[in-house]
């Protein structure tokens, strides 16, 4: 008698064992929730799969079979209380609404502390390429810095590049394409150059670098640094010629880029405007956020990150004030932590010869936004994997080639994790496009397709409720 109800036992549990593996990859969804933002949509719906203009037949793997009986024809008859427990019926919604591809807001934080000319420098030579590759793409392009006026020993000055405020690009708020299609004016070009070679940054460089005499080619205040350390202490040795301190009137030294990057959502929400436009935040630094690590991985006591600094807070940002579709990505040109081929080169390089004080750090928070690996980061679906690239290839046309590449790519929000079908439809007719999901709720077009900016059509996303 024990065999019999044994075998029962072992029947059962493959039975949950099979339909657990074959339910692993799904994400359940709120049905209420979803449809409620698919249906915030102009012409968004929401409907049963059977209302589909084509049948929806679910992968058989996921459905597996109800066990067979192991009981042979000699067995007596099963206890009914027995029965292994049937899979649990599984409901699906499908949801419509038309898209619009092609669409992309890029804000580009520029690291405007001492010792940042140079690659300012290098990175505005490179502007022109970048913006000519886009340029089928509609975009919006802002540039604020990472000086936030609540920085330790760093007075709120009213400044336009303090705390996430657009500097203005040949007096506009940001940069636009206004036909697609179309390349910048030179003009346009040489006034988005120019916001980004700070000059804020140029003078307090000139402030520190005054050679002094028998200082070996050193300036008092870079003596004092290198004695002492920065501080009030070195105050007097740090004076620019405007008779003010060089801390006056220098930029903060704290890069903090995520907390710019919140403030700038909060500030332009006009700029941000698109509920297709994938949004790319971008940081050039050498220096970590907030340098809130050392080397070493050890908190910088002088710095404490408030709300707006933490990473978990941005992707809050994304999704609550921008919207269930919006998608971003965030890409950091820095000093790549250990890890990263080049990484440890590329420290020991930038931290060789720094006379204007201070010192570099691997930038490993901003590599782990843009890595898109960690759960609490992607836990909405939103963040999608940017990319990490070294401050110490100045030249830094591939860089940017690197990003202009990766928002040249056709990308699609949909409203739940990994789908069960995605199906697209442009003027009544079903496009053939291959797709891959990226972190659950982007889809790249992987077809080798020409869309443009504006390019409309309709997707049909069928999604498991729970």
């Amino acid at each position: 008698m024990l065999r019999p109800i044994l075998a029962i036992l072992f029947a059962a549990a493959i039975a949950v064992v099979v339909y657990v593996i074959g339910c692993s990859h799904t994400t359940y969804i709120d049905t209420e929730a979803v449809c409620e933002a698919v249906e915030s949509r102009p012409g968004g719906i929401c409907r049963p799969p059977e209302l589909s203009s084509e049948p929806f037949v679910p992968d058989p793997e996921e459905f597996p079979p109800e066990p067979e009986d192991p009981r042979g024809p000699d067995d007596p008859p099963r206890d009914p209380r027995d029965r292994p427990e049937p899979s649990p019926r599984r409901e699906f919604v499908e949801t419509v609404y038309p898209v619009e591809l092609g669409e992309v807001r890029i804000v580009l934080a520029i690291d405007n502390s001492s010792s940042m000319s140079r690659e300012h420098r290098n990175m505005g030579e490179q502007l022109r390429p970048f913006l000519n590759h886009i340029r089928h793409l509609k975009y919006r392009l802002a540039i604020i810095t990472t000086d936030i006026s609540s920085s330790p020993n760093n007075p709120a000055r009213g400044e336009d590049y303090q705390d996430g405020n657009f500097i203005l690009i040949g007096g506009k708020k940001w940069l636009e394409n206004e036909r697609v299609g179309q390349s910048p004016s030179s003009a346009t070009v040489d006034a988005f150059i120019k916001a980004v070679e700070r000059p804020e940054t140029q003078a307090c460089d000139e402030a520190r670098n005054q050679p002094s005499n028998g200082g070996g080619g050193l300036s008092a205040c870079e003596q004092c640094i290198q004695q002492h350390g920065e501080g009030p202490h070195c105050e007097t040795q740090c004076s620019g010629s405007s008779g003010s301190s060089s801390r006056e009137a220098c930029p903060s030294g704290h890069e903090r880029a995520i907390h710019a990057f919140n403030l700038s959502i909060e500030k332009n929400p006009d700029f941000y405007e698109g509920i297709d436009a994938h949004i790319v935040f971008a940081v050039l630094s050498d220096e970590d956020n907030c340098s809130s690590t050392d080397p070493d991985d050890q908190p910088t006591e002088e710095c404490l990150m408030e709300e707006k600094d933490q990473l978990t807070t941005l992707v809050d940002t994304v999704y609550h004030r921008l919207g269930h579709f919006r998608t971003f990505s965030h890409h950091a040109i820095i000093v790549p932590p250990p890890s990263y081929s080049g990484g440890e080169a590329c420290f020991d390089e930038q931290n060789r010869d720094r006379r204007a004080g201070g010192r570099a750090y691997y930038g490993r928070e901003y590599a782990r936004l843009a890595e898109a690996e960690d759960e609490e980061l992607t836990k909405y679906g939103n963040l999608i994997e940017g990319k990490v690239i070294s401050i110490c290839d100045r030249a830094y046309a591939r860089q940017l080639g690197q990003i202009a590449a990766y928002v040249d790519v056709p990308r699609v929000s949909i409203p739940c994790k990994n789908p069960h079908r995605v199906r697209f439809f442009q003027g009544g007719q079903k496009l053939d496009l291959g797709y891959e999901v990226e972190n659950g709720r982007s889809l790249v077009v992987t077809s080798n397709v020409s869309i443009g900016g504006g390019s409309q059509m309709e997707i049909h996303v069928i999604c498991e409720k729970k």
